[in-house]
């Protein structure tokens, strides 16, 4: 059973924690040892990525550690094979494990998957009509652009211009269903500007 962030901050050391229950030299938590495993076996690589302002000691860490990980995103398609080749064509892969002749599961990341849907199959899953704009960050605005160009070429759609905020670069397109993706880049190097 986890332990509450006030048990763990009041024993210092606490068996179901993820950071107290490991010594500290070894904890994949601790400054400079990202990479190395509880047991420190440098063959077995394990990295811990943390929410952005999250410290293992926190209280927030503690209460937010259980949330779910990853992202399935369901969008209708009128045509799976032709939907799945329009993604390939520009880089996306797919997995086996949720695909079948009523859906397929692209892969974007290690942890957001998006479910191309027949409608039949949409429809058991979200009996009225929905939608979202998706949005995707990309390495350089040179990879913003050669994937909506490349979008484009396999037969998607610009819906606008490019954009370009200063400390955030963005280009767009449509697939073959209409769904919006947005693809940025933000600058690292320049701070947000309103």
């Amino acid at each position: 059973m986890p332990v509450s962030p006030d048990e763990c901050r009041n024993r210092q050391k606490t068996p179901d924690c993820p950071v107290h229950s490991a010594q500290k030299r070894d904890s994949p938590y601790e400054p400079g040892t990202a990479g190395r495993t509880a047991g420190g076996d440098p063959q077995k690589r394990q990295i811990r990525i943390l929410p952005l302002g999250f410290h293992p000691r926190s209280p927030q860490f503690h209460q937010r550690r259980n949330l779910a990980t990853k992202i399935f995103v369901n969008l209708p398609v009128q045509n799976l094979p032709e939907a799945a080749a329009f993604f390939t064509s520009f880089g996306f892969t797919f997995g086996q494990r949720f695909t079948d002749r009523t859906a397929t599961c692209m892969i974007v990341s290690d942890d957001i998957f998006v479910m191309l849907l027949t409608w039949e199959k949409f429809k058991t899953v979200a009996p009225k009509s929905t939608e979202v704009l998706l949005a995707l960050s990309l390495e350089s605005r040179e990879a913003v652009d050669a994937t909506a160009r490349k979008a484009v070429a396999a037969g998607g759609r610009t819906y606008k211009e490019p954009e370009d905020h200063g400390f955030m670069y963005g280009y767009g397109f449509q697939d073959l269903d209409g769904h919006i993706w947005e693809l940025i880049h933000m600058e690292p190097s320049v701070g947000h500007q309103a």
